[in-house]
């Protein structure tokens, strides 16, 4: 007895919604950032690691470690995650955390001593126009403005 139309139209629309909704995130990759990695294997900087990254990509952190960057622009969805608490320093300068792109996650790291401007809003993240941005369990200390958002929708800020 062969299928009708009917059928294999709604398995094929079916299996196409699954491949959209779960496809990238079958191709998306994991970027490892570590100070301490004797393999060679982790980016030494968190800019670096965003650099290579590809739309979609993990970038996992690892602590131990301070961080000191100066501005980490966030210009592709990206998914970044700290381990063991990772230390992003400002140095009482800089914007730490600066996200210009929809559908970024930022989950599991210290911020700390973000510049001050109250002319230029300076903090610790910011998200610019961005829409889809979650920031949540991390720690901020020392910061001037800790998350501002600057014109974010269906933003979530928790944690």
């Amino acid at each position: 007895m062969e299928p009708d139309l009917h059928s294999v139209i709604m398995k094929f629309f079916i299996y196409i919604c699954l491949f959209l909704l779960t496809g990238p995130q079958l191709l998306a990759g994991t970027l490892h950032v570590s100070r301490n990695d004797q393999s060679g294997k982790a980016y030494r900087t968190i800019k670096e690691a965003v650099g290579a990254a590809a739309a979609g990509d993990t970038i996992l952190i690892h602590g131990n470690a301070i961080y000191v960057e100066q501005t980490i622009t966030i210009d592709k969805p990206l998914f970044i995650k700290g381990i063991d608490w990772p230390v992003l320093d400002g140095e009482r300068k800089h914007e730490i955390l600066a996200i210009k792109s929809d559908d970024v996650v930022i989950e599991g790291l210290k911020l700390q001593k973000s510049g001050y401007s109250s002319y230029n809003d300076i903090a610790a993240v910011r998200i610019y126009n961005s829409r889809n941005v979650h920031i949540r369990n991390n720690i901020l200390e020392e910061t001037f403005f800790g998350i501002y958002s600057q014109h974010g929708t269906s933003c979530v800020i928790s944690g």
